[in-house]
């Protein structure tokens, strides 16, 4: 899911998958080293963070996929 920057995308997520009962997997925006250097000085920071963020993508697919084949479901047990 993309937006802006507080346009609720993280509630809705959140909201989303409590309902349908799905597992949520989200960006860890606290730890992101570049996101305070990147307001600073745009030019400087985009691509060091947009590689870090793509990083931190293929992360959360390798976690959602490992799921899915140990358990064959991307639902959340707990939700049902």
């Amino acid at each position: 899911m993309e937006g802006n920057i507080s346009a609720g995308k993280s509630t809705l997520a959140k909201k989303l998958g409590e309902l349908l009962g799905y597992r949520v997997f989200m960006e860890p925006t606290v730890t992101n080293p570049f996101l305070e250097k990147f307001y600073a000085d745009p030019s400087t920071w985009a691509l060091p963070m947009q590689i870090w963020l793509l990083r931190q993508r293929f992360k959360a697919y390798i976690a959602a996929s490992k799921i899915v084949l140990e358990t064959g479901t991307f639902l959340d047990a707990d939700a049902w």
